[in-house]
């Protein structure tokens, strides 16, 4: 809920949360700060930026930022990957079939 408000008032302010804590730019970082600053109770004590200053809270107000920042799934498999994966699938479905399929082959020969 106050988390979600954040969000929105982050949005508003056309700053890129499409990237993790280490690719946020310097300029951003203080920007969300004041955002979180300004709407937050917890951090209504913590002076804003400039100066860019960090303040005890400093680890709270960071983790604060951390869970604004989307993270999006990286689908990093190739299609060959994917295909192989797609077959491992098949036959772990299809395995009980094929033993018993052996069984009763070996069985016919009086194995």
């Amino acid at each position: 809920t106050k988390l979600k408000s954040l969000e929105k008032k982050v949005q508003h302010s056309e700053i890129d949360m499409d990237k993790s804590y280490e690719e946020l730019p310097d300029e951003d970082y203080w920007k969300i700060r004041n955002i979180i600053i300004a709407e937050h109770p917890s951090f209504k004590e913590v002076a804003p930026s400039p100066p860019y200053e960090y303040d005890t809270k400093e680890e709270k107000i960071m983790t604060t930022i951390q869970s604004l920042l989307h993270r999006h799934l990286i689908q990093d498999l190739s299609i060959v990957a994917k295909i192989l994966i797609i077959i491992l699938w098949i036959g772990a479905f299809a395995a009980p079939w094929f033993l018993e399929m052996y069984q009763s082959i070996l069985n016919r020969f009086g194995y």
